[in-house]
C-alpha cells in the first residue's frame, strides 16, 4: 500500500454550501501544483463532480455504484481502473487527476443505489475488508498524493462511511446559522469519539462582511465553541459560483473564492504532517536553523518515500549546498529534472550548472528533448524562453550553428509580435541569430547585421546605464556587425573601447567572450580581445572569415 496517499472526505451536514465546488477547485489547484489527486463521488443521490466540463467526464461511465453493486453480486472487489477516469486537465498541470464517478445515472442507477445497505455489507459482507482492498487498489494503481472523496450530506450511513472509514481528514463545511453549526458540531463530536481521523471545519459560504465585527464574529465564535476548535478557514461568498460549476483557481484572474480555496488546499497541505509539501517545509526550516541532524532525518525521509518527486529531490539538494556539499547538490539537482524536467525550480539552477561544468552536449540533449517534445512538459513563458536561449547558446559553444540558428530565428519572430519584449532582449537575439548565420555559412550577409546596427544604436541612445562587465561583452559582440556592414574602423573603435575598460579597475566576474560563447577570466577575455583587432588589421573576422566575403 502506498502511506504517502492522504485521504480526505469533504462533508456538509447541509447541502447548499458549496461542497462539491470546492472539492474540485483544490483538486484542481493540488493538480497545479504537481500533485496527483483522484476524486470519489460519494453522493450518490445528488452526484455533482462530473458536471464540471473541465474535468472531461465521459458521460454514463460507470463509477461507485455499479463498482459497489459488482462487489456484492459476486463477493469479489472488481479491477477499480474500471471506474476510475483521467481527467484530461493540461494547461498548466504538472500534476495528475482522476475520478470515480457516483455512476451511469441511467435508468437502472437507482435500482442498484438503493440496494446498497451498509449495514448489511458491514455486518454480512466483510465490508472492512472490501473498503480496505478499495483504498488500496486506489493506493497502488494510482499511486495519489491525495484521494477526495463528496460525502452525501445529513446524518446518514453513506455518510457515516465516508467519514468515519475512509479519510485521514474531514473538511467539515457549514452554514453560519445555528442549523447548520449544530449539524457539523454533532458530526465532529461523533468523529472525535470514534477518534479516527482529524477535522477542520470550514465556514461557507460566509457573507462579505467584516469577520471580527457583530454579526459575523458572534457567529464564528459560536461556531468555535460547539464544534471544538477554531475555524480558521472560510469561503467567502461570490455570486458567480452560484451560476456555474467552474474550476476558478485556473482562471487567470483572481478572485476572492480562488484565494480562499488556496487557503483552504494549503491547510490542507499542514495537516498532512506526513505529506510531500509539510516534509519539505519543514526541512526547509531545518536548513534555515542550521539543525544538521533534523535536516539530515528529515532528507533521509523525503529521499526514501518521495524518490519520484522533483520536489523532494531539489529540497535535498538544497540541503545539501545550504550545508557544504556542492558535490551533492549538483547530482540531486540532475535527479531533480530526471524525475520532472517541468518542475522550474530546478531547471533553471540545473541549466546553470551544466553550463559551468562545460557538460555541453548532455545540455543539448536534454533541452533539446523538451524543445522537440513540448507536449510532454508544463513550462511558463519564461522557462520556454530560458531553455531556448540556453539551447541555442550551448549550441554556438558546441559549433551546432544550424541548430542555433533556427532556435534563435524563432525568438526573434516571436518577438517581433510581443511587445514585452526589451529592445536589449530583442537586440540580443537578432545578434545571435545573424553571428550563427555567419558562422554556419562561413561569409556575411549585411542586412542582417544592418539590422542589428539600427538595434544597438537605439538602445546607446535610450540608455548606457549599463554594468561595466556588460559593456566590455557588448562592444566585443557590435565590433562583427560594424565590421560586416563595412564600418571597419568603427569596429576597431569599439575593441579598443573595450580593452581599454576592461584595465579601468577591478572586475570580479567572469566576462562572456563572444568567440567562445562562455564566461572567461578578464585574462582570458583580453587575450581573445587582440586576436580580434590584429585580425580586423587583416581584413578578417576572428575566425577567418574575410570581411570581403559577402553573400546575396
Amino acid at each position: 500500500m502506498n502511506s504517502n496517499t492522504y485521504w480526505v472526505t469533504f462533508y456538509s451536514y447541509k447541502g447548499g454550501v458549496g461542497r462539491s465546488m470546492a472539492l474540485s477547485n483544490i483538486a484542481a489547484q493540488l493538480a497545479y501544483q504537481g500533485r496527483n489527486v483522484l476524486m470519489i463521488d460519494f453522493d450518490l443521490e445528488a452526484p455533482g463532480l462530473d458536471s464540471f466540463k473541465e474535468f472531461g467526464v465521459i458521460p454514463s461511465s460507470p463509477g461507485v455504484v455499479e463498482y459497489i453493486s459488482s462487489y456484492l453480486k459476486s463477493g469479489n472487489p472488481s479491477p477499480v481502473e474500471g471506474y476510475v477516469q483521467r481527467c484530461p486537465l493540461s494547461d498548466g498541470l504538472r500534476g495528475n487527476l482522476w475520478l470515480m464517478p457516483s455512476g451511469r445515472k441511467d435508468h437502472d442507477y437507482n435500482k442498484l443505489r438503493a440496494r446498497i445497505d451498509w449495514n448489511d455489507i458491514y455486518d454480512n459482507r466483510a465490508g472492512s475488508l472490501f473498503i480496505e482492498n478499495w483504498k488500496a487498489e486506489i493506493e497502488q494503481k494510482y499511486k495519489p498524493d491525495y484521494v477526495f472523496i463528496d460525502s452525501r450530506t445529513g446524518l446518514t450511513e453513506v455518510g457515516g462511511v465516508c467519514t468515519l472509514h475512509f479519510p485521514n481528514l474531514v473538511v467539515l463545511l457549514f452554514g453560519l446559522n445555528d442549523q447548520n453549526i449544530e449539524g457539523a458540531a454533532r458530526v465532529a463530536r461523533i468523529i472525535e469519539k470514534r477518534n479516527v481521523c482529524a477535522v477542520m471545519p470550514v465556514a461557507t459560504p460566509v457573507p462579505n462582511l467584516p469577520v471580527d465585527e457583530h454579526p459575523l464574529k458572534e457567529r464564528f465564535e459560536k461556531a468555535r465553541d460547539r464544534i471544538g476548535c477554531d475555524v480558521k478557514n472560510m469561503i467567502r461568498y461570490y455570486h458567480p459560483a452560484a451560476l456555474a460549476e467552474r474550476l476558478f483557481v485556473l482562471e487567470s484572474a483572481s478572485s476572492p473564492i480562488c484565494d480562499d480555496y488556496i487557503d483552504i488546499s494549503n491547510s490542507i497541505l499542514q495537516k498532512n504532517t506526513l505529506g510531500l509539501d509539510k516534509l519539505i517545509e519543514d526541512l526547509d526550516k531545518a536548513c534555515a536553523s542550521m539543525d544538521d541532524e533534523l535536516a539530515n532525518t528529515l532528507s533521509h525521509i523525503l529521499n526514501s518515500r518521495f524518490s519520484e518527486s522533483a520536489e523532494a529531490k531539489f529540497a535535498v539538494a538544497k540541503k545539501a549546498r545550504v550545508f557544504g556539499d556542492p558535490i551533492g547538490y549538483e547530482a540531486l539537482l540532475k535527479e531533480a529534472v530526471s524525475n520532472d524536467a517541468s518542475f522550474e525550480p530546478a531547471l533553471i539552477p540545473y541549466i546553470s550548472v551544466c553550463r559551468n561544468r562545460q557538460q555541453y552536449e548532455e545540455l543539448v540533449l536534454f533541452l533539446g528533448e523538451i524543445i522537440d517534445k513540448p507536449e510532454n512538459y508544463v513550462l511558463s513563458e519564461s522557462a520556454i524562453e530560458d531553455v531556448y536561449m540556453a539551447y541555442a547558446e550551448t549550441s554556438m559553444t558546441l559549433g551546432q550553428y544550424e541548430n542555433a540558428y533556427k532556435v534563435y530565428n524563432l525568438l526573434c519572430e516571436d518577438a517581433e509580435n510581443n511587445p514585452n519584449v526589451s529592445l536589449e532582449t530583442k537586440l540580443g537575439w537578432v545578434f545571435n541569430r545573424a553571428e550563427a548565420r555567419r558562422r554556419r555559412d562561413r561569409c556575411i550577409y549585411p542586412e542582417d547585421w544592418k539590422v542589428v546596427v539600427g538595434l544597438y544604436e537605439s538602445l546607446m541612445g535610450s540608455s548606457d546605464n549599463f554594468a561595466r562587465e556588460r559593456l566590455l561583452n557588448m562592444k566585443q559582440a557590435m565590433h562583427i556587425a560594424y565590421a560586416c556592414v563595412g564600418k571597419v574602423s568603427y569596429a576597431i573603435s569599439l575593441l579598443k573601447e573595450a580593452e581599454e575598460q576592461s584595465v579601468a579597475g577591478p572586475i570580479t566576474s567572469r566576462v562572456f567572450l563572444v568567440s567562445e560563447y562562455q564566461y572567461f577570466s578578464l585574462d582570458k577575455w583580453q587575450e581573445a580581445n587582440k586576436l580580434m583587432l590584429s585580425s580586423l588589421e587583416q581584413r578578417e573576422l576572428w575566425d577567418g572569415v574575410k570581411l570581403s566575403n559577402v553573400c546575396a
